[in-house]
């Protein structure tokens, strides 16, 4: 059983597109689950009307969202995940694709076409060359959940799988369509830089 989860905070411009997304690609609505992430704007109002399940982190951040969202479906005895963005950045072909390959890989990771953060570089370079993931913090992924990694406690989810029990056949990296997006909210560049960097360097020792 595959379990969809859309971490999001304050995407009401962007939220009912990437629900409707999920929803044209078979998946119903039982089986999504909206992480709001301390949105202060209609989120959850909007997400509520499609009838999908919405469940509120007061915590903010990225890796937050995606480790309550990962351990709900875990609780809930899903075997396969699906993650999808809430920024409506990930085009729905793509989303189509990552839900096609959840039962057939440990871990499906979509590959975007550029990556302009030098950190995201860098992390990717590493991950890529040591457990054969192209891309691994790109919006849209998914694999078994048994390599969700229940301890992980480091930023931009570096550590959130159990990377270094994938086996190269198990890994599959694909290209993604990409929709126009006109803002980050990672945060400064500097800055989102360096933690990457020291995030990385945790992960590695």
């Amino acid at each position: 059983m595959l379990g969809v989860i859309i971490p999001a905070h304050n995407e009401e411009k962007n939220i009912e597109k990437v629900i409707d997304n999920v929803l044209a690609c078979g998946v119903k609505p039982l089986h999504i689950f909206v992480i709001d992430n301390n949105s202060t704007d209609r989120t959850k109002i909007l997400s509520e009307k499609k009838n999908v399940n919405v469940y509120e982190v007061k915590r903010l951040g990225y890796q937050v969202a995606l480790r309550e969202g990962l351990a709900l479906l875990d609780k809930k005895q899903y075997s396969q995940f699906c993650i999808v963005d809430g920024d409506n950045e990930i085009g729905r072909s793509s989303v189509a694709k990552a839900l096609a390959k959840a039962s057939t890989y440990d871990l499906a990771v979509g590959r975007r076409p550029h990556v302009k953060r030098m950190g995201e570089i860098i992390v990717n370079r590493v991950v890529k060359s040591l457990y054969g993931v192209d891309d691994l913090m790109c919006g849209v992924k998914s694999g078994s959940l048994h390599i969700y990694n229940k301890k992980n406690v480091l930023e931009y989810g570096i550590d959130l799988f159990l990377l270094k029990k994938l086996k190269i056949e198990r890994v599959y990296n694909f290209d993604i369509e990409l929709n126009p997006r006109e803002e980050t909210k990672l945060g400064n560049l500097f800055m989102v830089n360096i933690k990457l960097i020291i995030n990385l360097i945790r992960f590695l020792t």
